[in-house]
């Protein structure tokens, strides 16, 4: 949609699909002398021509020679109208059109708001329920679902990391064929999904992609957008004389490009590796400092117990205790203990502060692909649980989450059920995994959900996990 006119761009959506079939200005006198009751407004709601046509016969100002300000409000104000030529008709128009300005620049910037904000993060959501949630990505973004539902697919829903909606498709409640459909959200935004049955249950498979979003390993410095822009012009400029040389100026940008990608993942490896080398010295410092401190402690033991040893040879009639003299040549070098990067690993758990959570497990059983987690200080996903064991029915008392890794041993930890909650069946927990910077990248690892009914430990699912 283009930025332009809200009160334009909002006739153009009312007037975009007609219903029923047009009439001519001798039908539609017709249908006004006869004072018919099977006048067709539907149609002349949805129809500019005929809207026209029947302004034309009431002597109304047709659409294009309306003011936009005066579609705001009704033709009339319930017979308290003031007329246009009198005294007071210039403040009125007046304070009328500043309102209407008003009014038409705060939709105008909504509008904008909504429209021109870069999603991060969406929610996939089935018959209002959130299924899966997945981080923006260059390219396409893709969701598979089969969720085992007890009602019939009605709606699709995407929803950004704000919870606001930017898709709402709906279905039909019957359809069992192969379903395929395309949605352009935005001039940049665009939505494909198709639905398949499969003994009686559907498979979702849905693709949303955004134009906005580059990747960032390959963003062109200015000097790189200059150069190629400079290349465009020459490309306009001698069309088919130059094509050689633009091919070779071409090669000569991508290889810049490559090479500056290249430099730029090794300068940021070797800003970690000087993180982390910082944060060992700084370690060894403090243990060095405790080993300095230790000795001078010993020296000043050895010069008190020599001047002690000195004044019992001057005077023999005090015979003091005096303990075996330590030998400091004989103290033991301190050895650092080597750190494990896995053991810096914490694992916590919170309740989710909003409904927006990474993936829906137990009741829906959907497909699901490996959650993709961003190495850093902190990873954190979420999940959705059930507060009843599926066959007993019994409460949970607490949750406990096992995050394992390759050659590890498990992180553990459990969180209590609250005792109020605005679900009466579910409830969101936010799991924080912390310092994953020491992971390998594209690690692959899982989560462990279980639930505890008294002394029992029932396991409710397994979550896949990669860290990027």
């Amino acid at each position: 949609i283009k930025m332009g006119n809200i009160i334009n761009d909002l006739k153009k959506i009312i007037f975009a699909s007609k219903v029923g079939k047009c009439y001519s200005a001798s039908e539609w006198q017709n249908f006004y002398k006869q004072a018919s009751s099977e006048l067709p407004i539907k149609h002349l709601a949805s129809c500019s021509d005929c809207l026209d046509i029947v302004n034309q016969l009431h002597s109304i100002p047709t659409l294009s020679e309306r003011n936009p300000f005066d579609t705001i409000d009704r033709d009339g104000s319930d017979g308290n109208s003031t007329p246009f030529n009198s005294s007071n008709s210039s403040s009125v128009f007046s304070e009328k059109s500043v309102n209407s300005s008003l009014l038409l620049k705060k939709l105008e910037e909504n509008r904008q708001k909504r429209f021109e904000y870069l999603p991060r993060e969406v929610t996939f959501c089935v018959n209002g329920w959130p299924f899966t949630s997945s981080t923006v990505e260059a390219g396409t973004n893709r969701f598979i679902l089969r969720p085992k539902l007890d009602e019939g697919l009605e709606s699709l829903e995407l929803l950004d990391e704000r919870g606001e909606l930017l898709c709402h498709i709906l279905l039909s409640e019957n359809s069992s064929d192969l379903l395929k459909q395309s949605v352009a959200i935005s001039p940049n935004q665009q939505v494909n999904f198709s639905i398949i049955w499969l003994e009686d249950y559907p498979e979702i498979n849905l693709e949303y992609s955004d134009k906005r979003i580059l990747s960032n390993e390959v963003k062109e410095s200015s000097f790189l957008s200059s150069l190629s822009n400079f290349i465009i012009k020459l490309q306009d400029f001698f069309p088919r004389r130059l094509v050689f040389a633009s091919a070779v100026v071409a090669l000569f940008v991508i290889s810049i490009v490559a090479i500056q990608v290249f430099w730029q993942r090794k300068f940021e490896n070797l800003q970690q590796d000087l993180a982390k080398i910082n944060s060992e010295k700084q370690l060894f410092q403090n243990r060095l400092t405790k080993a300095e401190t230790l000795s001078q402690t010993l020296e000043n033991d050895l010069v008190r117990l020599k001047q002690e040893q000195l004044e019992q040879t001057n005077n023999p009639s005090v015979i003091p205790n005096i303990p075996n003299i330590p030998n400091i040549s004989n103290i033991p070098k301190i050895e650092l203990p080597k750190i494990d990067p896995a053991s810096k690993i914490k694992l916590a758990l919170a309740v989710a502060a909003q409904n927006t959570i990474t993936n829906l497990i137990y009741n829906t059983r959907a497909v699901m692909s490996p959650i993709l987690l961003q190495r850093g200080t902190q990873s954190v996903f979420g999940v959705r649980l059930p507060k009843y064991e599926e066959n007993s029915q019994q409460e949970f008392t607490s949750y406990i989450v096992k995050f394992n890794l390759p050659k590890q041993k498990p992180f553990t930890q459990q969180i209590k059920l609250p005792a109020n909650s605005a679900d009466p069946a579910f409830i969101s927990i936010e799991v924080k995994i912390y310092n994953t910077d020491n992971i390998s990248a594209n690690t692959m690892a899982d989560a462990v959900i279980i639930g505890v009914v008294g002394n029992q430990e029932v396991k409710i699912d397994t979550i896949p996990l990669k860290f990027e």
